[in-house]
């Protein structure tokens, strides 16, 4: 059944297509020349903001050089007092310092001392600064393979949608050559730590030979369109990528790293912990002449704790410590860093949002309903969008389909209600014009049902008279006179029974039935009517048997009692016109459990022929109402048996409307 839906759902007609297409078409483009990329990149913030917290992380420790330290050792140049200080660090056994620092213009006694302190500790990596505008050179003239293996770019990719940074570089080309390709800072630190500290050799990826892989853990790489280097990763759509980038997931919480100032350093306040085996990052931390960059994490700092975090821009040294972290975190520890699906993939899921937005204001019948379940949907998009940032690191398009769903769901919940608003009006009138034409053929099965029962009985006695020659003038006029009354009772008859049809019916004589009485006493009543009448058969019975049961009256309408009492008056007439010579008549109405049977029995000359007129037809139909039986029958001497026979257990559940039954009855 549901499969024949769906079809039913792709042979709709174009034009209904045709939103859904244009919805489409319209989404696309706004996401491919990148004017959805800024609420894409808010979205993306406001799921890593609100993420749970992380642990604290123990590899990582920064030590802020602070405007009191700088203050203290005026005596000494820049140059000198950093070179001091990494001496100090590496008393206790680091296992990799990194310094993100950069340096007035040193006088050369200054600088052979730092070139000193880098070339004795080989694990010094220090920092320098490749791309315009203001491009630094790193702090010492390193030659040869010490230059290589000790000095990385630390500059950051900027979204120019908001100015934010969402991106950090692997490694980059000044020239666009491969000889001139360099790691970055952070990146470099985490390769260096991970081969001398655990033995992971760094590697190509496995799916991208362009990205990196440490063991079975690859960097996922911002991917770009190689025609105008252009990124279509995740939200991105329209930035410029140079060189090799991934996506950086900042980590959680207030204090995500330990941060030692340098006065506290030199003041021993710390533990010898801290530094032993772990990863040490110099850099500033002075609000006032530091490196601050705009993220969605506000700053470790210790010398800002009382501010306003929010307003905190985060230093350029905990920068760098979050993009170490997150490779050494997701080789380490199996946390996850930040990816996306191709290109392809992300319009797939559009097309899907856009399709589910459809099904939703196709098939669901109220507007309300297809407004609860499209937010309900929408809300269930959103959650596992966010759940797929945080749990799996996947970054999905969630802004296209939301677009997608919620437009094409509202656009179609509308065109559908309208159009269910207009097919319940055509309803509305079809029902109106059959209740109509049910009406009117109630009014002629009424019209000739009260004519048969009176003035065509009258009119058939009369005719048989003619034909036999058996009566006399004064009786002929008598009976004219008697079917002129009856034929003038008809139209008042019809009146009264238009006017209350649901719980009267007239027969002849001017007998009214109420039919709202118990059916076995509108039985009694039928059988008293109608014996009354001169029929020839009714003359020459002597003995009668009258028995009518209470019937169950729960599956039976009030139009369904009125298809019997005139069912019962038929019988009766045909006995009165056909069976001559009848001195026994029974008519019993017998309940055995939920079985009823209506039985008529004479005793007169009994069935002249096999044909079955209007009369047999009505019974029948009355029969198939019921879902019963009817019968007509020889007795075995002589006579006819009628029997009509139904279960309770199988009557229909009708309503006033029941099906149209022929009353033009003429014979047996």
């Amino acid at each position: 059944m549901a499969f024949q839906r769906l079809k039913q759902l792709f042979r709709a007609k174009a034009p209904r297509w045709h939103f859904a297409i244009a919805i489409f078409a319209s989404i696309t483009a706004l996401r491919y020349f990148g004017l959805l990329e800024g609420f894409e990149l808010f979205t993306f913030d406001f799921f890593l903001k609100n993420r749970p917290p992380e642990e604290f992380e123990t590899n990582i420790t920064i030590i802020g050089i602070d405007e009191p330290y700088l203050e203290n050792v005026m005596i000494n140049t820049q140059d000198t007092a950093i070179s001091n200080l990494i001496e100090r660090i590496y008393d206790y056994d680091p296992a990799i310092v990194g310094l993100d620092f950069f340096f007035s213009q040193p006088l050369k006694s200054d600088r052979a001392a730092l070139l000193n302190t880098f070339k004795q500790h080989r694990t010094l990596i220090g920092s320098e600064k490749i791309f315009d505008p203001n491009p630094i050179d790193a702090p010492v003239n390193l030659s040869g393979l010490a230059a290589v293996n000790q000095i990385g770019f630390n500059d950051f990719p900027i979204d120019k949608a908001d100015e934010r940074i969402r991106r950090v570089f692997i490694g980059a080309s000044t020239t666009g050559r491969g000889k001139d390709f360099r790691e970055s800072f952070s990146y470099k630190i985490a390769r260096i730590y991970l081969e001398k500290y655990h033995n992971i050799d760094v590697e190509n990826g496995f799916f991208d030979s362009e990205t990196v892989r440490f063991d079975n853990v690859s960097i996922p790489r911002i991917s770009i369109n190689q025609a105008n280097g252009r990124s279509n990763y995740g939200g991105y759509i329209a930035e410029h990528i140079d060189g090799v980038q991934t996506l950086i997931n900042f980590r959680s919480g207030d204090h995500p790293f330990r941060v030692i100032t340098a006065s506290s350093f030199i003041g021993g306040n710390f533990s010898e912990e801290h530094l032993r085996g772990k990863i040490v990052l110099i850099g500033k931390f002075d609000y006032e002449t530091a490196r601050t960059l705009q993220t969605i994490v506000a700053s470790n700092s210790l010398a800002n704790e009382n501010s306003d975090r929010a307003t905190i821009p985060v230093y350029g040294i905990e920068f760098q410590a979050h993009s170490i972290n997150q490779i050494i975190g997701a080789i380490l520890s199996g946390r996850e860093m930040l990816w996306s699906f191709p290109e392809s993939a992300e319009y797939l899921i559009l097309v899907v949002a856009s399709f589910a937005g459809f099904l939703i204001g196709k098939l669901l019948k109220s507007s309300i309903q297809g407004l609860l379940v499209l937010g309900a949907t929408s809300l269930l998009i959103t959650t596992f969008s966010y759940l797929a940032l945080v749990v799996w690191g996947l970054w999905l398009p969630i802004v296209p389909a939301f677009l997608g769903l919620s437009i094409t769901g509202i656009t179609y919940i509308a065109f559908y209600h309208s159009e269910r608003s207009w097919q319940a009006l055509v309803q509305e009138r079809d029902r109106a014009l059959k209740a109509l034409r049910d009406e009117r053929q109630r009014t002629v099965e009424w019209t000739f049902a009260a004519i048969h029962s009176g003035p065509l009985q009258t009119l058939s006695d009369i005719l048989r008279h003619v034909r036999d020659r058996d009566i006399a003038p004064p009786e002929f006029l008598a009976s004219l006179e008697s079917l002129n009354r009856e034929i003038r009772e008809v139209g008042e008859h019809l009146r009264q029974e238009i006017i209350n049809p649901e719980d009267s019916l007239y027969l002849s004589q001017g007998s009214k039935l109420n039919l709202t009485h118990p059916l076995h006493e509108l039985f009694y009543e039928v059988y008293d009517a109608t014996l009354k009448r001169d029929f020839p058969g009714f003359k020459s019975i002597k003995v009668r048997t009258v028995a009518f049961d209470p019937v169950d009256e729960k599956y039976l309408t009030v139009e369904l009692k009125r298809r019997l009492c005139r069912f019962l008056a038929e019988l009766l007439c045909n006995v009165g016109k056909h069976a001559k010579g009848t001195t026994r008549l029974s008519v019993i109405c017998q309940a055995q459990g939920y079985q009823y049977t209506l039985t008529v029995i004479d005793n007169g000359i009994g069935l002249q022929s096999n044909h079955e007129g209007d009369g047999t037809r009505f019974c029948r139909s009355v029969a198939s109402l019921l879902k019963g039986k009817f019968t007509r029958r020889k007795r075995n001497h002589h006579g006819t048996i009628c029997e009509l026979s139904w279960s309770v257990l199988h009557a229909p559940f009708l309503s006033n409307e029941s099906p149209t039954i022929p009353f033009s009855i003429s014979g047996r």
